[in-house]
């Protein structure tokens, strides 16, 4: 069964706003995932949160150089191998 869930995000403007809303409609239409599937991930989040926001920062500041940076590949094997 199919529900809709909303999250509260900060636009800078009105058309920042209408991109997200084109994101967020095609990761909706391609059903990426099931609840079931976003609750199993959220204790990994919770326990790896700083890693995957600096790792989010670093794609967006650097893009995938930044992954392939050492600093990418350290948070990557941090998150890889935190418990």
């Amino acid at each position: 069964m199919f529900r809709k869930v909303f999250f509260v995000i900060d636009c800078a403007d009105e058309q920042e706003h209408a991109a997200l809303q084109e994101v967020f409609k095609e990761i909706s239409n391609e059903q990426l995932f099931n609840a079931s599937q976003v609750l199993a991930m959220y204790p990994m989040y919770k326990a790896r949160k700083n890693e995957l926001e600096q790792l989010f920062a670093l794609v967006v500041d650097k893009g995938i150089k930044g992954l392939l940076s050492m600093q990418g590949v350290n948070l990557l094997t941090r998150l890889a191998t935190k418990k």
